[in-house]
């Protein structure tokens, strides 16, 4: 039944104190496009440059520089500043991690590339973004140890891991053949005792490209107020899920909360396109808008336990299985504008009908290759999409 849905709730930039200019200019448009009324301003960016070179950096692709990159970030004063990394290849150990602090820009010139020393650990961040605020990461390469890896169990290997962290930008960046995922946003769970958990909030991705990575491109579990815009999540895929993108929180008592995911290309990931899983905790104010979805091996977009959604004017083309699969638990979201076509590219015609009823158990069924809704969606508007077989 098609009933009125809630207004977009207005997408909060937040303290941008490190932003810059051109970053402001790229987000401004595409939140006029899906209906923000959040106000954008130009903030200014000040603080003390460290080069990392001046702390014993080779940037040689031989020489161990963790503890000179982590040494730049400790030497900026309180208030905050950039670091440069200039073009070269800087070996970090991930078990340890760059940690990164409050009131920074980490500022990587062209040609500039972290390249993540093999370890056998199930959990290691090249760069880690933990508990603080107003963070800026831009430009450069970090390629993960995927291809080095020492160990066989695990899926936590992240080239960069943002975890209770709130006001953080990162635009410009790559991120490849990590054990793990490109990039995780999500919780931390022991910040003091009785403080109980803190999520990542007020975090912006434009231009990131992640490829290749071993479990997913981009996994947001606990969060809020996410934006990724204008990024590739292509060829990820080894371990499950294998998303190009999974927005799934990973605790029942803290969900992801108004998440926009615009003008990404998605494709060729061993699982599905875009998966927006609440199952855990929910999902809600979620938005995809203009994405290209195409050749992925699962689901083009998978939507289960989300609300308030809406999912607008994306391409959806020859994956494996159905572009769309609504399941239980979605309500008061509106599917409309987009174009569906080839899908089920790895299913005899029919045979997604009883593979549905296998997964869900649901009592309802219907749909083709190209959009399939399982079990019960209460007032999911589904109109004005093109279907091409």
């Amino acid at each position: 039944m098609n009933v009125p849905v809630r207004p977009d709730p207005a997408l909060s930039l937040g303290r941008r104190h490190f932003l810059r200019r051109a970053l402001w200019l790229a987000i401004g448009p595409v939140l006029s496009r899906v209906g923000s009324t959040a106000a954008m301003t130009d903030p200014a960016f000040f603080g003390s440059t460290v080069d990392v070179r001046a702390h014993g950096a080779f940037g040689d692709g031989s020489h161990d520089d963790t503890a000179a990159l982590q040494a730049s970030v400790d030497a900026l004063p309180a208030a905050g500043g950039t670091i440069i990394v200039p073009a070269g290849r800087y070996r970090i150990d991930a078990a340890r991690s760059v940690r990164l602090r409050s009131h920074m820009h980490w500022r990587m010139e062209v040609g500039a590339e972290l390249i993540a020393m093999p370890n056998r650990l199930d959990r290691s961040y090249v760069l880690l973004v933990r508990d603080v605020q107003d963070v800026e990461i831009s430009g450069g390469r970090i390629v993960g140890e995927r291809n080095g890896h020492l160990g066989t169990t695990g899926e936590w290997g992240h080239g960069v891991a943002i975890l209770g962290a709130r006001d953080v930008h990162v635009h410009d960046l790559r991120i490849d053949d990590c054990w793990g995922d490109g990039m995780a946003i999500g919780t931390i769970f022991d910040r003091g005792a009785g403080s109980g958990k803190v999520v990542a909030e007020d975090v912006t991705l434009i231009r990131v490209r992640c490829g290749g990575n071993r479990r997913q491109g981009l996994s947001i579990t606990s969060a809020r107020r996410v934006s990724v815009i204008d990024s590739q999540f292509i060829g990820n895929g080894g371990t499950a899920p294998g998303c190009g993108i999974d927005v799934e929180p990973g605790t029942v008592r803290m969900g992801a909360q108004d998440v926009l995911i615009s003008g990404c290309t998605v494709s060729a990931n061993r699982g599905s396109g875009i998966q927006v899983y609440g199952l855990l905790g929910g999902v809600s104010g979620f938005r995809l808008v203009d994405n290209t979805v195409a050749g992925n091996h699962g689901f083009g977009l998978l939507l289960v336990d989300a609300r308030d959604g809406q999912v607008h004017r994306n391409t959806v083309d020859e994956n494996g299985l159905a572009g769309l699969l609504v399941r239980e638990g979605v309500r008061d979201s509106r599917i409309e504008h987009n174009t569906f076509s080839g899908n089920g590219t790895r299913l005899f015609r029919g045979s997604l009908q009883r593979i549905a009823r296998a997964l869900s158990g649901a009592s309802a069924v219907h749909g083709d290759r190209n959009v399939q809704v399982l079990g019960e969606a209460r007032s999911v508007v589904l109109q004005n999409n093109t279907m091409i077989d």
